[in-house]
Parts: structure tokens; C-alpha cells; sequence
């Protein structure tokens, strides 16, 4: 087993202008698959019950649903360009982010425990 950076990423996918959803589930989905392989990382993505909720700077809440991205193993400048490129392209006053170290393994068809 070995410690690597986990990455959580939420993106909530209501238009920081209209207040509401711009972009369909669908093309959220492709635009951050694209990113994540073209940058050769590994993900898993919660796409379904994901909700976001905060208050907004004009005092308003907003419960909107979102996307949540998890990625372990890279490093956290590799990882803020693309969440740069998520905010802008999908018109968010923010993006969530969080990094903690984790200690991962996988485990496959020759998997021993003896480490």
C-alpha cells in the first residue's frame, strides 16, 4: 500500500449568471471525461444525488446539483489547471476542492497482502 493525494472536486452545475442549469447532465459529463483523460489522470465520478448548498453572495441559498470528481495519485499543481478550466467553462463562481493524503492500494487478479 502506498500514501498518494486524494482529490476531491465539486462542481455544481448551475450557471453562476442565469442561476440555473445551462449545460446539459450529459455534456458536464463528456467535458470533464475529456479533460481528465487528456490529462492522463484516473477517476471515479459521481454523477447521480450529488447536491451542492451555500449561500450565494446575494444572500440567496442555492441547492443545485453537481458533480463530484475523485482523484487519487497526482499531484496538486497538476490537478488546479483543470479545475481552472472547469470553472470557466462551466461559469462557476467557484469550485470546490479538497486534497488529503490517503493510503490506497489496488488490488487485482495477483493481489497479495503480504506488503
Amino acid at each position: 500500500m502506498k500514501i498518494y493525494n486524494e482529490h476531491i472536486i465539486t462542481i455544481g452545475m448551475f450557471d453562476q449568471g442565469s442561476k440555473k442549469q445551462e449545460i446539459t447532465k450529459a455534456d458536464y459529463i463528456s467535458f470533464i471525461e475529456n479533460e481528465i483523460c487528456n490529462r492522463g489522470f484516473c477517476a471515479t465520478l459521481f454523477t447521480e444525488g450529488v447536491w451542492g448548498i451555500y449561500r450565494h453572495e446575494d444572500g440567496t441559498v442555492v441547492k443545485e446539483p453537481s458533480i463530484r470528481i475523485e482523484i487519487a495519485g497526482v499531484e496538486r499543481r497538476d490537478i488546479i489547471p483543470m479545475i481552472k478550466v472547469f470553472r470557466e467553462h462551466f461559469n462557476q463562481e467557484s469550485v470546490l476542492y479538497k486534497m488529503t493524503e490517503q493510503v490506497f492500494d489496488l488490488v487485482d487478479i495477483d493481489y497479495s497482502d503480504e506488503d
